[in-house]
C-alpha cells in the first residue's frame, strides 16, 4: 500500500507464465500490444520506442506467417536481443573501420579485429576453444607457399596465435 489512499499504485503484469510482476506507473511512458499474447512497456523517446515496436510486431508477424502460430515472448526476447547484438556489433565495426569498405592489413589483423569485436560486445574473453574462425584468403592449410582461395576454418593452434597476439597488444 502507498502514500494515505490505501491502494497500491503500481500497474500489475502476470506473465503468461503465471508470475507477477509490478511496474512503477511514472516510469512507463508507453504499453504497447505487440501480438495477441505479447505486450511491451517503453520508456524514453517515443520515436525509439516506435521503432523497436514496429521490429517486434514484424518478427511476430513474420513467425506467424511461417510457423502459423503466435511467437512465445520468450523466443520473440531472444530474437529482438540477437537483433541487438548484431547492431552492437556492426557499431563496433564502424567506430574501428572509420568508415572504410573492408578491414586494412594481413588476414591475421582482420582475424584479430573480428575477435575482439566479439570479446567487446559479448564481454568475453575467449579461449581457443570456445570460438571457431573461418576465413578465405590465408595461408595455405597444407603448409605450401602462396595463398588459400577456398575457404577454411583455423585450426585451434591458429586460433591460439590470434588470441596471443591479441593479448601481447593489450
Amino acid at each position: 500500500m502507498s502514500g494515505s489512499t490505501g491502494y497500491d499504485r503500481h500497474i500489475t503484469v502476470f506473465s503468461d507464465q503465471g508470475r507477477l510482476y509490478q511496474v512503477d506507473p511514472s516510469s512507463v511512458t508507453h504499453i504497447f500490444k505487440i501480438s495477441p499474447n505479447v505486450g511491451c512497456a517503453m520508456t524514453g523517446s517515443i520515436a525509439d520506442g516506435r521503432a523497436s515496436v514496429d521490429r517486434a510486431r514484424g518478427e511476430a508477424a513474420e513467425f506467424r506467417y511461417k510457423f502459423g502460430y503466435e511467437m512465445p515472448g520468450d523466443v520473440l526476447a531472444k530474437r529482438l536481443a540477437n537483433i541487438s547484438q548484431q547492431q552492437e556489433i556492426l557499431n563496433h565495426l564502424e567506430k574501428k573501420l572509420k568508415n572504410k569498405e573492408y578491414a586494412d592489413g594481413t588476414w591475421e589483423d582482420v582475424v584479430e579485429l573480428a575477435i575482439t569485436t566479439l570479446s567487446t560486445v559479448l564481454s568475453v574473453d575467449f579461449k581457443k576453444g570456445e570460438i571457431e574462425i573461418g576465413i578465405v584468403g590465408g595461408p595455405r592449410a597444407d603448409g605450401k607457399e602462396g595463398t588459400q582461395t577456398e575457404f577454411r576454418t583455423l585450426t585451434e593452434d591458429e586460433i591460439d596465435e590470434r588470441l596471443q597476439a591479441i593479448s601481447e597488444k593489450d
